[in-house]
């Protein structure tokens, strides 16, 4: 009865490591992927940036003749 004992106490060791192997796995995943999303975030809020520069420029020119009309008294 007690090399039965010995046997299973010996497979809930390696069951148990490797349970504590596959919660160290998982933890590393999650903070990978906590990590992308941080530099998904980041990457949008510079694209969203880029896209805002390139919506001034776009209208600076029609701002520039609205002003300069207003100043010539024709609005």
């Amino acid at each position: 009865m007690s090399l039965k004992l010995s046997i299973v106490d010996r497979e809930l060791e390696a069951k148990a490591k490797e349970v504590a192997k596959l919660q160290a796995e998982r933890q590393k995943k999650k903070l990978q992927r906590d990590e992308l999303e941080r530099i998904v975030r980041l990457k949008q809020a510079e694209a969203d940036m880029l896209q805002l520069k390139v919506s001034e420029k776009k209208w600076r020119p029609r701002v520039r003749e609205v002003a300069k009309d207003g100043e010539n008294g024709q609005l």
